[in-house]
């Protein structure tokens, strides 16, 4: 990093001036400029000093950068009606599970998750972040839909509560704006996420905008 380098620079050149110079007789001056470079040199060295603790303890609080380390992970799977619409063949809510899966395999050994589906209340696999990722699993693949309008807000009010303040969200939807609209992600600052849209440009709705009979009358 730029603070190590900057340290072992210093460090270099700080040695490097306090070792004794054969007298000068020609430059009288020598001595004063030599005690003032050997200052600045100390102060710069103390300065990388704190600028390598300061790299080493000012983290984010709820997100873990070290690879291979174990996480604290919710996993949100929109369950909600738009979910339904079939691309390809697969539901989107299909997509979504698969994703998710993915994403809980690649989780390091020791960490602790969380699966939340999205409706019009939230839905927990298990009821706190658990190492049990079998069960979450298990609770992914036998997960069904709903025909609910979704309520992104409360399923990231569980999650939140579920990591108390300390770890990683995914979401997996189509991200349809009449429930994600409203969403303040910036309301969450302690909180790293990962918006997985399980479409790329969205799917056309269908919908039922009149009934009528016909022939009038039988």
């Amino acid at each position: 990093s730029v603070a190590h380098c900057f340290f072992y620079f210093s460090l270099f050149f700080f040695f490097l001036m306090i070792r004794r110079p054969p007298r000068s007789t020609l430059f009288p001056y020598t001595t004063l400029f030599r005690s003032w470079v050997i200052l600045l040199l100390r102060t710069l060295a103390v300065a990388a000093l704190v600028l390598l603790f300061a790299g080493l303890f000012l983290k984010s609080p709820g997100v873990t950068t070290d690879p291979g380390a174990a996480q604290r992970v919710v996993l949100l799977v929109d369950a909600s009606c738009s979910m339904q619409a079939v691309d390809g063949g697969v539901s989107l809510f299909a997509k979504a599970r698969a994703q998710a899966a993915d994403v809980l395999r690649s989780l390091e050994q020791g960490s602790q998750a969380g699966v939340i589906f999205i409706g019009a209340r939230p839905r927990a696999v298990l009821p706190a972040l658990s190492g049990n990722l079998s069960a979450l699993h298990e609770g992914l693949s036998e997960a069904d839909g709903t025909l609910e309008k979704g309520n992104p807000t409360a399923a990231l009010g569980l999650a939140e509560r579920m990591l108390e303040g300390q770890g990683t969200i995914y979401v997996f939807s189509d991200f349809a704006r009449t429930d994600w609209s409203a969403v303040d992600f910036a309301g969450h600052p302690n909180t790293a996420f990962f918006l997985r849209p399980v479409v790329e440009n969205g799917l056309d709705n269908v919908g039922i905008t009149a009934i009528a009979k016909s022939p009038g009358e039988p």
